[in-house]
């Protein structure tokens, strides 16, 4: 989602995301998606399978996926023009070099979203961006109390979202 003076200018929905990561490491390396997940995340140490390997591939699928973004970006124009920078969300923003990948592709300042108040040494991290943002949607719907139009549901659905989106750039 790009943003221009708080105001959505782009909404884009790529096909590819941290499980295709994930599917890549299980076929190359001919293990169960379990034990790849696993492995995308640095978990699983006494393995055949070498570090340098491992990141090798996990790197050209997020060169991959960042390319998407910045073929994304020049359609728009608005290639290497969002001051801000991005921020890395969801499943495979806990990827050591997601955010220099990113960096390097986009030509653009990147960061991991940190949500809320948050530390990043929390067990509630990036990952969990978009539900930490419809959970306070919801919190705000059912303060607000009373019935909506259709219309007043979508308004403050993307005043929830820009509020989420901001608190997550520096």
């Amino acid at each position: 989602m790009i943003f221009d003076n708080d105001i959505p200018v782009s909404l884009k929905v790529f096909p590819t995301g941290s499980s295709d990561i994930t599917n890549t490491i299980a076929l190359s390396f001919q293990i169960p998606l379990m034990e790849a997940e696993q492995m995308k995340r640095g978990a699983v140490t006494g393995s055949d399978i070498t570090p340098n390997r491992m990141n090798a591939i996990v790197t050209v699928r997020l060169k991959t996926m960042f390319t998407l973004i910045d073929a994304h970006l020049k359609s728009i124009g608005r290639h290497r023009l969002l001051p801000a920078g991005i921020v890395i969300t969801g499943g495979g923003s806990g990827l050591a070099n997601a955010e220099d990948i990113a960096r390097a592709i986009l030509k653009l300042p990147s960061q991991i979203a940190q949500i809320g108040h948050l530390s990043r040494t929390s067990t509630v991290d990036a990952t969990w961006a978009v539900a930490y943002g419809l959970c306070r949607w919801a919190y705000a719907e059912d303060e607000a109390g009373g019935s909506h139009t259709l219309g007043e549901i979508v308004r403050n659905a993307a005043d929830s979202v820009k509020q989420a989106v901001r608190s997550l750039l520096p």
